[in-house]
């Protein structure tokens, strides 16, 4: 029997999805039951998840699997935006740090073309709703209209992913069914963009080109929660402490702020790098996240398991600055530790996002590459 994994945010976006999806990874690496771990990345490149491999280089991915780096096999689903020129560069920039494809791409995605970045650009959707104008909305609105190119439909583009990257371009729908079917395999859907950013949330137009829940994401992959050979189903949420959103008219976010008043350094965008938007913590939204993922106390047969999360603790409580745990047979750079008001202020909070979320913590991070599982 199999067991799915999906990561998804519980914000609007930005809320370390990547890092979250490369400690779940690395901890069934060492997990060593070998377990067939595969790594399914959804949607479109308009938003970058940053990984380290284990020699410490840094990727920031926007269409390759964060599992791609990390020694799991890397799938992008039938569900999602293919930007020609951006798959090439991140294949090439994995293969010169000496991580070879293995990389499985679904032949029925769909192209982002020139025209479709021009559509947005001329609607001013950047403007407008605070989209990252990458052509992704246009080239879903195409394949709506059934007037997208897929995958499939550009011999020249499959040629050189095949010949230069050996990138296998297939129907992955039927192989992750097979697979989810197998004794032994972890499959982990790596989801984009945050829960408050869903087509169908109250902040539209202020929002991204699609729902963004694990229903959702496991529809993008071909992938059925109730299908023959699935165990378990985990939805992990990703919730940063201060959640943010993007620069300029993005819609509504409760209690803003400024990194100023945070005492924190502003931070930028992944893809646009404009100066994100910041807020207090919100409960609510968090909690509603849970609900709409199938958590509070869900009792239906085959219900997922809903947890949490908790990313950027540092941000919070700076103290715990790559603050982990680490097992004493194995190489850690080690920390100063933590005294007894950290603690307190630290277990305070962890109450608090447990019971505004209704779910409990597996993990908080506290860097770009350390975390602490509970």
């Amino acid at each position: 029997m199999s067991e799915v994994v999906v990561v998804v945010g519980g914000q609007y976006g930005s809320e370390a999805k990547g890092h979250v999806t490369a400690q779940i990874i690395q901890r069934e690496i060492l997990a060593q039951d070998n377990q067939s771990i595969i790594n399914i990345r959804v949607a479109g490149p308009n938003a970058g998840h940053t990984v380290y491999d284990a020699a410490g280089n840094k990727f920031a991915f926007r269409q390759l699997p964060v599992g791609m780096v990390l020694g799991a096999l890397p799938i992008i689903a039938a569900g999602s935006e293919i930007d020609p020129e951006v798959l090439l560069a991140e294949l090439e920039l994995a293969e010169k740090h000496g991580h070879f494809a293995n990389l499985i791409l679904d032949e029925n995605a769909t192209l982002i073309e020139d025209h479709h970045k021009e559509l947005e650009a001329g609607v001013d959707l950047v403007g407008k709703v605070g989209s990252t104008g990458k052509g992704i909305g246009a080239a879903r609105a195409a394949r709506v209209m059934r007037a997208a190119k897929r995958v499939k439909d550009d011999p020249e583009f499959v040629q050189k992913l095949r010949e230069r990257f050996e990138v296998t371009v297939t129907d992955t729908v039927d192989q992750l069914a097979y697979w989810a079917s197998l004794q032994g395999v972890f499959l982990i859907v790596e989801g984009t963009q945050g829960y408050g950013l869903g087509v169908h949330q109250d902040c539209y137009p202020q929002t991204t080109s699609s729902d963004a829940r694990a229903i959702d994401f496991l529809a993008m992959a071909g992938i059925s929660p109730w299908q023959h050979g699935i165990e378990e189903t985990t939805v992990v949420i990703a919730a940063r402490v201060y959640p943010i959103r993007v620069h300029g008219n993005s819609g509504p976010m409760k209690d803003e702020t400024s990194w100023e008043e945070l005492g924190l350094p502003e931070e930028r965008t992944t893809v646009t790098q404009k100066i994100r938007r910041v807020g207090h913590w919100d409960g609510d939204l968090v909690r509603r996240a849970v609900r709409d993922n199938g958590g509070l106390n869900q009792t239906a047969a085959k219900a997922p398991t809903v947890v949490v999360a908790l990313t950027m603790i540092d941000q919070l409580i700076p103290e715990l600055k790559d603050f982990e745990i680490c097992d004493p047979d194995s190489e850690c750079p080690g920390h100063p530790g933590i005294n007894e008001s950290t603690n307190n202020r630290l277990n305070g909070f962890l109450r608090q996002v447990i019971d505004d979320a209704g779910a409990p913590i597996v993990m908080f991070t506290t860097g770009p590459r350390t975390a602490v599982w509970l």
